[in-house]
């Protein structure tokens, strides 16, 4: 039985079998894994892209996949509704983002200098109230 796991949110571990077949199949042997992931601290790890071909790997040798807390998203996305969607984002859409999130965060700071203009007139009338009385 071929045991594989979720390893990080981009790769998952092969735990059993540990055969040197593995590494024609884009798979690195890891012998100092983290102990709080994979027990043994050794394994085959894999980028989750390739989780078909280890897949389909063990149906030719007539292995059966048993999944340990798999998780099947293989984007690398931030994007929550291209996750949920199960798309990658292109370069585009995350350069529109980035730019996006530069035009809210300039918005914020010109929102505080009015902010503070308005502070600093009102602090103005005031004094100039507290003179006049």
């Amino acid at each position: 039985m071929m045991r594989i796991k979720n390893y990080s949110d981009k790769s998952f571990v092969l735990i059993e079998p540990l055969s040197e077949q593995l590494g024609g199949l884009n798979g690195c042997f890891n012998s100092r894994l983290n102990k709080s992931i994979v027990e043994s601290g050794c394994g085959w790890i894999f980028s989750k892209k390739y989780l078909k071909d280890v897949k389909n790997w063990a149906k030719t040798q007539g292995t059966l996949v048993e999944d340990l807390e798999l998780d099947y998203d293989t984007t690398s996305s931030t994007s929550s509704d291209k996750k949920k969607a199960g798309k990658k984002r292109t370069r585009e859409e995350v350069d529109e983002d980035d730019e996006e999130k530069a035009m809210k965060k300039e918005i914020a700071e010109l929102e505080k200098i009015k902010r503070k203009k308005e502070l600093a007139e009102k602090l103005k009338k005031l004094k100039e109230d507290d003179k006049s009385e």
